[in-house]
Parts: C-alpha cells; sequence; structure tokens
C-alpha cells in the first residue's frame, strides 16, 4: 500500500497559481471547488488551497494562494514561485481594477527574472457589486451633523449583490461601472499570455473547460523550459563524437606501444655498445701482464 501511494504520488503533477483579488471573489472560488475532482486547505496556512484536476489522463493538483492585495514579502514571493495566476476584480468597483493595475510591477520583475511569461486569467466579475468607498463618496445622510464627524458605523453593501441593495447604492455603482476596454488593456499589460473574461461569474458555466485550458499552458511551458535547459547545457557542454574518442583511444593505445619499442631499443643499442667497452679492458690487461713479465 505505502509502494502504491508513492508511486500515486509521483505521478501527480503540480502546479502552482496565485489568486489576487477582492473578496467577491469567493464566487469564483466556490465554482473552481465545483470543476475540481476534490479540494482542500492547507492545515496551517488559511490562505493555501489544494484543488485536483484531471486533464488529458494526467492528475494535476494546483496550489492556490491568495496572499492577498497588500504589498508585502509573501506576495512577491507567491508571484515569483506561480506557474500561472487568476485575477479578479468587479467592473462595479474602480478600486478593484487598480488593485490589479498595481500588481504589473511585481508581475513585470517576475518575467523579467525567468525571461518566460505565465498565463494569466483575468476574470471581470459583471455581478452588481457596491463598493464601500464608492457609496460613501456618493452618499451625504450617513453623517453625523451635531458631531461634525461621519459616522462610525460602516455601511455594509461591500458583499451584497444588487438586488440586496437599494436603489441609491445600485445608482452609484451604475454610474461607475468599468469598461470593458479597460479590462482587455489591463491584460494586454499583463502580456498575451493573459486571457480575458468578462461575465456574470454568478452564471458563468465555462469555467471548467477555461481551467483545464490554463493547465494545458501550464505544463506545455513547463515542458518548453525544460527542453529550453536541455538545449543550453548541450550547447554549453557539446559531447565529443563517438569516432572521434575511439579515433584518440587509439591513437593513444599506438602512442604507448611506440614508445615501449624505442625504450626496448634504446636498451639494446646500450647493451651492444658495452660490450667492446669490456673487450677493450681485456686487451689493457693483457698488454699490462706481458710488460711485467
Amino acid at each position: 500500500m505505502a509502494n502504491e501511494a508513492i508511486k500515486q504520488k509521483a505521478t501527480v503533477r503540480e502546479i502552482h497559481i496565485v489568486f489576487f483579488g477582492i473578496d467577491l471573489k469567493a464566487i469564483l472560488f466556490d465554482k473552481l471547488c465545483d470543476t475540481s475532482i476534490s479540494w482542500e486547505r492547507h492545515v496551517n496556512y488559511e490562505d493555501t488551497y489544494y484543488l485536483k484536476y484531471r486533464v488529458d489522463g494526467q492528475t494535476v493538483q494546483m496550489e492556490l494562494v491568495d496572499p492577498g492585495l497588500n504589498h508585502t514579502g509573501a506576495r512577491e514571493m507567491s508571484i515569483r514561485k506561480a506557474d500561472g495566476a487568476i485575477l479578479f476584480y468587479s467592473t462595479w468597483s474602480a478600486p478593484s481594477y487598480h488593485n490589479l493595475a498595481e500588481l504589473f510591477t511585481d508581475f513585470s520583475r517576475r518575467q523579467n527574472d525567468t525571461k518566460l511569461q505565465i498565463p494569466v486569467l483575468l476574470f471581470a466579475s459583471e455581478d452588481e457589486y457596491c463598493d464601500d468607498n464608492n457609496y460613501a463618496a456618493s452618499s451625504s445622510g450617513h453623517s453625523s451633523a451635531s458631531e461634525g464627524y461621519e459616522s462610525e458605523t460602516p455601511h455594509y453593501c461591500t458583499k451584497f449583490w444588487k438586488e440586496r441593495i437599494t436603489d441609491d447604492h445600485t445608482k452609484c455603482c451604475i454610474s461607475d461601472k468599468i469598461p470593458s476596454e479597460q479590462g482587455e488593456h489591463l491584460a494586454q499589460l499583463f502580456g498575451p499570455k493573459c486571457k480575458f473574461i468578462s461575465t456574470r461569474i454568478s452564471d458563468f458555466t465555462g469555467l471548467g473547460e477555461v481551467i483545464e485550458e490554463l493547465i494545458r499552458s501550464i505544463l506545455g511551458e513547463r515542458k518548453h523550459k525544460a527542453n529550453f535547459l536541455s538545449r543550453t547545457r548541450a550547447a554549453s557542454f557539446p559531447k565529443e563524437k563517438k569516432g572521434a574518442h575511439s579515433k584518440d583511444k587509439q591513437n593513444s593505445a599506438e602512442g604507448r606501444s611506440s614508445s615501449v619499442k624505442e625504450h626496448m631499443m634504446a636498451g639494446k643499442q646500450s647493451t651492444t655498445t658495452s660490450k667492446p667497452k669490456k673487450v677493450g679492458q681485456k686487451n689493457d690487461a693483457q698488454s699490462a701482464a706481458c710488460a711485467i713479465s
């Protein structure tokens, strides 16, 4: 059982997705969970989720991280680590749009470091939504005239759709609706691999196909990157030709054998030249003996 579990884990592809947007993106997150085979939250980190998908016969585990919109080290690290991104804003909330525009700096820095752009899904939610800031700016009936300051009671219209808010809220939202052209412009900033989708997220039924396309793009990019690194290594460390290597080996062996032959010939020559010297020494001894006699 343990070996089967290890084998099954080894066959699961893992990808890292960073998820940015206002709290209304909870609608999109619920649909992401519905399109997955299974999902669970990290035991220790509340901003990390794991969703499993089945794409082209492969099991893929998506790590979905929501680091928040504040500029922190965790946000930069999540972007740097990400294989892809899902961005979300409401067409009824200008601040939600500008928050994503401010993320472009971090994404551009990440892309310049890796030389490879990551796939991005940019969702513009057309579900009616009113931002607290928009409504507070247009409403004048919620301040305290006697105390000279605005009421501290918040106007809880942030998490409600059009059906749950008043006509004044609706007028405020409609006047500030962001046109789709601005969303397309934002998508262009994030690069050619950014797909822009403007729709009512609550009624959107094609999310499964969109996520599968995102996963295929990430896996394809990963394969392309692996091939690129392989070609780079091959160019830096070219392999020797097999024939040339054998020829060099043969030449080396021949060189060693010729050196041995030369050494043996040199030994024979030294032996030959030393013999006459001994004869000469013997003749000198005989001459000396004759002289004594």
